[in-house]
């Protein structure tokens, strides 16, 4: 028998949400079920953001930076920045990340010259990337960045993620919904949630890095 031809499995919020619930049991989903639902998919998408760095989440984008600029902006979509890549005429030069601590060490932040180190400085409401030295000409800077996964805002969304996390999310929000709902099986809540856990684990290896890595130890 021939196969269908077709690999563009995308099931919206409303096709993981009906699903979800038929694993938890128990009656219809009421309206403020459905509010609570939407915010429990954006808690997983964060939950699983904050297990791992993923791979669709990630872009290069290029930034120009003005002399005398110390620092950019960066709004609540780009979560963190994960290189940061001087470009000159002749080369590129990679940046060195550095912590609170050391970046609190530095004497003189104002200094100008050449940047050589950064600081992402993650806030509530947006980021800041900070440069040292501040740049004394203009410069071009390549970033590497990691984006927050979208929110779901309505039931006939498709959820920001590839198919290799749709199994996660199902049964994350089946646990989500199972813990809101009254008189739930405690047996059944424990396997909802361990087989969320597989599921994220399954992913999280098929979203590894595949490419070859190579580690120097001394010179």
């Amino acid at each position: 028998m021939p196969t269908s031809g077709v690999s563009s499995f995308d099931p919206t919020f409303d096709d993981i949400l009906q699903d979800a619930v038929g694993m938890v049991g128990g009656g219809p989903v009421l309206a403020d079920e459905l509010i609570s639902a939407r915010r429990g998919l954006d808690y997983l998408l964060t939950d699983l953001q904050n297990k791992n760095v993923l791979l669709h989440k990630i872009e290069t984008t290029t930034v120009p930076v003005s002399a005398s600029v110390a620092s950019l902006s960066f709004d609540q979509s780009i979560s963190d920045v994960l290189t940061v890549t001087l470009r000159t005429n002749s080369t590129d030069i990679l940046l060195e990340r550095d912590g609170f601590e050391r970046w609190a060490e530095i004497p003189t932040k104002s200094a100008p010259g050449r940047p050589t180190r950064y600081w992402w400085d993650r806030r509530r409401t947006g980021n800041t990337l900070n440069f040292w030295p501040v740049p004394d000409q203009t410069y071009t800077t390549v970033l590497t960045v990691q984006k927050n996964a979208e929110n779901t805002l309505r039931a006939f969304d498709n959820v920001d993620v590839p198919r290799r996390f749709l199994p996660a999310l199902l049964y994350g929000l089946a646990y989500w919904i199972g813990l809101r709902r009254p008189n739930v099986d405690a047996n059944r809540l424990a396997l909802l949630r361990s087989e969320y856990e597989r599921a994220v684990r399954d992913a999280m290896r098929e979203d590894r890095e595949r490419g070859k890595v190579f580690i120097r130890i001394g010179r």
